[in-house]
């Protein structure tokens, strides 16, 4: 659990100042917006993250298939990453680069520190001290 709340926690630390710096750069030369909706820059991350949720929450359920076209036995890793390319897919299509981690990404690093947080008080372990970013206060 410590782990997952480092990574969480490091994720909110970053998110800010990411978001800051995107939409400075996107002011002064929106082509790199526009490129970055080209290239899928910031959407993978956000797409992981939504589909680790979906599965964590139990809205979405992965298990080995056999393709019913070639009769090979599709893993759930290879689901995974198939529902990962068309959460990315739609993802693009519904937000720009900056509303994406507004949105998207920053609710989602809430809910799961929130939770982890409170999974990890109610076990009974201490919570390591954290300077907590301006958005999440």
């Amino acid at each position: 659990m410590r782990k997952e709340l480092r990574k969480f926690r490091s994720a909110a630390t970053s998110l800010q100042w990411h978001v800051m710096g995107d939409e400075a750069i996107y002011a002064i030369v929106p082509e790199f917006q526009a490129e970055a909706i080209i290239k899928g820059i910031g959407y993978k991350s956000t797409s992981m993250l939504l589909v680790k949720t979906l599965l964590a929450t139990g809205e979405l359920h992965l298990e080995d298939e056999v393709c019913p076209d070639c009769g090979r036995i599709v893993t759930k890793e290879e689901i995974r990453k198939q529902e990962i390319e068309k959460v990315q897919t739609i993802l693009t299509q519904k937000f720009d680069p900056v509303d994406v981690i507004r949105e998207v990404t920053m609710p989602l690093v809430k809910a799961w520190l929130a939770s982890i947080e409170c999974y990890m008080v109610e076990q009974g372990y201490r919570l390591p001290k954290w300077e907590r970013p301006r958005w999440l206060k």
